[in-house]
């Protein structure tokens, strides 16, 4: 991506589109980061894809260990260890939603 944001400072857009215009992904490409480097109040928000998948269970899980299957792609996330070492569990339902409401919500106001 840094070679396409190169290539934007230096050229512009329209000229990095018609540079780039081997395939729609590279398009598509180009014109996310021509956004990227327009957002002064950097509001647009990217998360890595393997948080996409990462809706936290509904339900109190059985195990210390809840994993997710995204195709090639397994996200594992364990439960915490109290001062006993004693795990804590896996965040559920509503637990849930409000802290990922927050994490969300506080990386958004940098």
């Amino acid at each position: 991506m840094a070679d396409v944001h190169h290539l934007l400072l230096r050229h512009g857009l329209d000229e990095a589109r018609r540079l780039q215009n081997i395939d729609k992904n590279s398009r598509v490409c180009v014109d996310a980061a021509h956004e990227v480097l327009c957002d002064e109040q950097q509001a647009i928000g990217i998360a890595h894809a393997g948080f996409a998948m990462a809706a936290l269970p509904h339900k109190k899980p059985n195990s210390p260990v809840w994993e997710r299957d995204g195709g090639p792609v397994k996200l594992l996330i364990e439960s915490g260890l109290d001062a006993n070492k004693e795990p804590v569990g896996i965040p559920y339902g509503s637990v849930a939603l409000t802290n990922t409401f927050i994490s969300s919500d506080t990386s958004s106001q940098k």
